[in-house]
């Protein structure tokens, strides 16, 4: 199995919003390191990439393809998702087209991506790398990858704040926190990760 780590928050928030049978795809998924967990709670599990010997080992990746061309038929899955790979697309605006056309009506499109500033952090180590794959790197506002998403045909907004990632340390500080009502902005405060959803809307129904 190649390289790359497994995220319990991203894992829970996946999770979250499937089914048992749920069928799933993960674009940019490297290692395809969420397909143990993921096919262990029941959910059909098929990972997509470009070849990259860097993370990946043979057996890894399902289907080698661009998310800019996914090879499978409209409306075949209730949820896709890229973890930390969006940001190294070419052609972003596809990938989100491409996303929108094979998932079904009320289905979920997640993307996981670092904080704006530490896309900047990247690009700049980008920048200096020999890595043919690291020369298009992309850093983005929230707003921006909003407004993409609404143009791709999802209704969209950013869900940083319902990611767990923050451990608070005692249960003093984390019921501090939920009393506030600031659960969701300390998350975000400790937190380098963003979440953005994009749900492709059932005929007639509103959001969300």
């Amino acid at each position: 199995m190649g390289k790359g780590t497994v995220y319990p928050f991203i894992l829970k928030f996946l999770l979250k919003h499937l089914r048992a049978n749920a069928r799933l795809l993960e674009t940019g998924c490297g290692a395809g390191l969420y397909r143990g967990p993921l096919s262990r709670a029941g959910v059909q599990y098929i990972g997509t990439d470009v070849i990259n010997d860097h993370y990946q080992s043979p057996g890894d990746v399902d289907v080698y393809c661009s998310a800019n061309y996914l090879p499978f038929a409209n409306e075949s899955f209730d949820l896709v998702f890229n973890q930390g790979a969006i940001d190294y697309m070419p052609q972003p605006e596809n990938v989100l087209a491409e996303a929108w056309r094979v998932l079904k009506p009320g289905g979920v499109f997640l993307i996981f991506t670092y904080e704006h500033r530490v896309l900047l952090e990247i690009h700049a180590n980008c920048l200096k790398s020999k890595r043919e794959w690291e020369r298009t790197h992309w850093v983005f506002e929230s707003s921006e990858m909003i407004d993409m998403l609404r143009a791709a045909g999802f209704q969209s907004r950013e869900v940083s704040g319902q990611l767990d990632t923050w451990r608070p340390k005692g249960a003093l500080n984390l019921a501090k926190a939920i009393l506030s009502g600031s659960l969701a902005k300390t998350r975000l405060a400790n937190s380098h990760w963003r979440v953005f959803l994009g749900k492709k809307k059932k005929f007639g129904l509103l959001w969300p």
